[in-house]
């Protein structure tokens, strides 16, 4: 979806014929009105259309693959559209950030992407670029995003959230894509500032999350959840946000299903139809395919494009395009909506013209290598179109509409073709110039006397075309000395309206900045990220290497290389049973012809008295033919007989490189089989090396550390208590001598007696525990049976013991490890007993 046309660009091809900076529409061109703008059309006089351009941007476009808070949202708006003249992408004005920046979008059905170009990138190609800086509505994220066309052009760069306003309808929290790359497809078009998309957002190529398109999330605060397109064919034409103008169209809109399910406007025509007249099988054929506003021609199956072209005389099929007569009536095309015909005009279906003899690029060309139909802006012009996104599910709407305003317009100059007499031999153009024919009508304006020059190594159409063209990052050449034009000469060609592909233009002779260049680039990069590169470069080699090492040291080389001389045999073998079906065939030929001829030759000789002087002419030409039969037949026969030699031969080759390949293959693995058995057992043997230490050296050893810890610490603490008690004791017997004179005959004091109970009972308790626990040699226990009966019993009793976590383990790893031995050895003696 777009709003200025341009030729062919929809999502990447961009011509170097590119569109004048004079086109691009400014604020005195645009006139505000209560809920809609309208951009006046802009002609640009250097416009040059490409069906070749748009069929090679087309093809590369498909063969490759929520914020809330909205404020100040219209209930609706209207963009007029402003289509450069006979294009077919448009440009619109949108506004992104605060205060707004004002760029020029292409409106395009077939993508999912809001992106521009960034203040970098404006430096550079001259676009208007998006700052980010600029704006203090902006957001920074984390999220990137890139698109890679089949054609190898490429944009990407970084995202940002800010406000887009398009028309009066804005939505605070829309993901901008800011571009920090592109690819020269891209920046060729310096009116053009970026892309913004209207499929539906799983379309959408930032990562790591998908971001929802402009329409997806201002839909909800419109009044009806779609927009529509009124496009025209060489004038200007509008986009409708939130309704639908009644005095767009005329009759009913007709809608069909829409199959979101790959992010597309996919629908399902139920037919087609050629001419006035109605053909019921042709309009029960359907069609299955995407509208598109950044495609250009309309792309249908090649069964419906041959039926079409077969229709017009001079249709031409050319190496993979179809041309018509520049000049004559073309007969309409008509896509069924759901059994209602929508009317394309012949012609809107006639393209750029294609070469001098006056043939143009058809509007309409084959689907097949796409896999579905593209509906362009050739259909898109022809109807007023309705994209709605409701509860029930998207759908879109064609109508019909007045057309009678294209009658009016200036048509395209399609040039008259020239004589054949100044045209030359046919084979006069080049090998640049068949595939493309892109300056063919240029070429037609050119004098004869020019024509008839003598020409290059290249052809007088591509020394016109290819003297303005060079890379971008170079300098134009200074004039020689000797250069014979001189500079009134040079004047005179470029008067009135210069070209924009003149090279003394400053935009294209200025040189690129030096930043751009890759060396530039190299000396940014910082050392880590050298280092980082180097060693991750050195790591694939090495991993390499690694790899082909364990194949030599495993003998697994020599099987790669019996695997590839297979691989040759088979594709030998294949060549070999091709020649020997084809000799096959020319001997069963040649015999079949042969007996044919010797059963005519018999038939004239049953009647060779009543021979006529044509039956003795015809017995003559037999009898030689069956003479040079003979001999080829023999030949044939050889041949046969060596094809049947040389595929036996191969056949027994591949069967035997099978067979020894399957050998190796297998004694390799009963190697490999064998080693990895030592291994386990090697590791096995390991494991209970380590149980063993650890049961008999290592535990024992830190349990007697661990005692003569323990032993250490209650030596010491009992000492303090022993010291304690006595001090008690010697305090009570004082007591006690100081309250005799007093008192005849005491009872002994209480006190003390509890208090040294008290202070005792710590002491009797450890040895009560002690005692508790006999402490005796393990062999003394093994030759008693009533102390190995008690040590059995308390294994399994009640008794409580404080143990510490680290122990526990120790003991369970103890056991998985007695486990895993007994296990591996009962495993062990079943394998021997069963290989037994």
């Amino acid at each position: 979806m777009a709003c200025f046309e341009f030729p062919s660009l929809g999502l990447l091809a961009v011509s170097l014929f590119g569109v004048l900076a004079a086109s691009v529409p400014t604020q005195s061109n645009m006139v505000s009105q209560t809920g809609n703008f309208t951009i006046h059309q802009v002609r640009n006089p250097s416009f040059t259309r490409s069906g070749v351009r748009d069929m090679v941007k087309t093809y590369s476009k498909y063969l490759k693959y929520p914020p809330k808070g909205i404020a100040n949202i219209r209930t609706s708006g209207r963009t007029p559209a402003m289509p450069q003249p006979y294009g077919t992408e448009y440009l619109c004005p949108v506004s992104i950030g605060t205060p707004p920046q004002v760029v020029q979008l292409d409106f395009d059905t077939g993508s999912a992407d809001t992106w521009v170009s960034g203040p970098d990138m404006g430096k550079i190609t001259g676009q208007t670029p998006y700052d980010p800086d600029l704006s203090s509505t902006s957001q920074h994220t984390n999220m990137n995003w890139e698109i890679e066309y089949a054609d190898l052009s490429s944009a990407g760069g970084i995202v940002y959230y800010d406000v887009v306003d398009i028309g009066g309808v804005s939505y605070p929290h829309q993901a901008v894509e800011v571009a920090v790359k592109e690819s020269d497809a891209f920046t060729s078009q310096t009116a053009s500032s970026g892309y913004l998309g209207l499929s539906f957002g799983s379309l959408n190529s930032v990562s790591p999350n998908k971001q929802k398109t402009f329409f997806e999330n201002v839909k909800g605060q419109l009044d009806a959840p779609l927009f529509a397109a009124n496009l025209r064919h060489g004038a200007a034409g509008s986009y409708d946000f939130g309704v639908i103008n009644p005095s767009a169209y005329k009759g009913n809109i007709i809608y069909t299903a829409v199959d979101p399910s790959e992010g597309f406007w996919n629908i399902t025509a139920s037919g087609y139809n050629i001419g006035p007249t109605t053909d019921p099988t042709r309009a029960t054929e359907p069609i299955t395919g995407v509208i598109d506003t950044g495609a250009t021609l309309l792309y249908l199956p090649s069964d419906i494009i041959g039926d079409y072209y077969r229709q017009i005389a001079g249709a031409k099929s050319q190496l993979w395009f179809w041309t018509v007569p520049c000049n004559g009536p073309l007969p309409s095309f008509s896509l069924m909506i759901e059994g209602t015909p929508i009317e394309i005009p012949g012609d809107y279906l006639r393209w750029e013209p294609y070469d001098v003899l006056g043939d143009c690029v058809g509007g309409m060309q084959s689907s097949d290598d796409i896999g579905f139909a593209v509906f362009g802006n050739m259909a898109i012009e022809a109807a007023y179109v309705v994209w709605e996104d409701g509860a029930s599910g998207p759908r879109v709407g064609w109508a019909a509409k007045d057309l009678s305003y294209s009658l009016t317009l200036d048509k395209f100059p399609f040039p008259p073709p020239l004589p054949q007499a100044l045209l030359g031999p046919r084979h006069e153009l080049c090998a640049q110039c068949r595939p493309t024919q892109l300056c063919g009508w240029l070429f037609s304006r050119l004098s004869a006397a020019r024509l008839s020059a003598p020409r290059p190594s290249i052809c007088l159409r591509c020394t016109f075309t290819r003297a303005p063209l060079r890379f971008l990052s170079s300098v134009p050449p200074p004039n020689k000395p000797g250069d014979s034009t001189s500079p009134s000469h040079s004047q005179d060609a470029t008067t009135a309206s210069p070209s924009p592909l003149d090279p003394s233009r400053e935009d294209l002779t200025a040189p690129r900045p030096e930043f751009e260049l890759p060396s530039h680039a190299e000396d940014r990069r910082t050392h880590l990220s050298v280092r980082l590169s180097t060693m991750m470069d050195n790591f694939q080699t090495r991993l390499l290497n690694a790899t082909q090492t364990i194949n030599d040291l495993t003998g697994y080389s020599a099987i790669e290389a019996i695997k590839a001389q297979n691989t040759t045999l088979e594709a030998d073998l294949a060549s070999a049973q091709t020649r020997l079906r084809a000799a096959r065939q020319s001997y069963k030929a040649l015999t079949a012809h042969r007996a044919s001829t010797q059963r005519e030759v018999t038939t004239l000789l049953a009647r060779k008295d009543t021979w006529s002087p044509p039956d003795l002419e015809r017995f003559t030409t037999l009898y030689r033919l069956d003479h040079e039969l003979e001999a080829q037949v023999a030949a044939a026969s050889a041949e046969l007989t060596e094809a049947e030699t040389e595929d036996s031969r191969l056949s027994a080759e591949l069967n035997a490189g099978i067979l020894k390949r399957y050998h190796e293959e297998q004694i390799w693995s009963d190697r490999i089989r064998r080693q990895s058995t030592w291994g386990t057992w090697g590791l096995m043997g390991v494991n209970i090396l380590l149980f063993l230490v650890l049961q008999f050296v290592a535990e024992p050893w830190r349990r007697a550390r661990l005692v003569k810890h323990i032993a250490e610490g209650e030596k010491s603490v009992i000492e303090d208590v022993r010291k304690e008690l006595g001090a008690v004791r010697a305090a009570l017997e004082a007591s006690a001598l100081r309250a005799q004179p007093e008192v005849a005959v005491a009872p002994p004091p209480a006190v003390p007696e509890e208090a040294e109970g008290e202070a005792v009972g710590p002491a009797q308790t450890v040895s009560a525990v002690q005692a508790g626990i006999p402490s005796r040699p393990w062999k003394e226990t093994l030759t008693d049976p009533v102390l190995l009966e008690a040590a059995v019993r308390d294994l399994y009793s009640e008794r409580r013991i404080d143990v510490r976590m680290r122990d526990i383990s120790v003991i369970a790893l103890e056991g998985a490890a007695a486990g895993a031995s007994v296990v591996a050895a009962l495993a062990f003696m079943l394998l021997r007993s069963s290989r037994s």
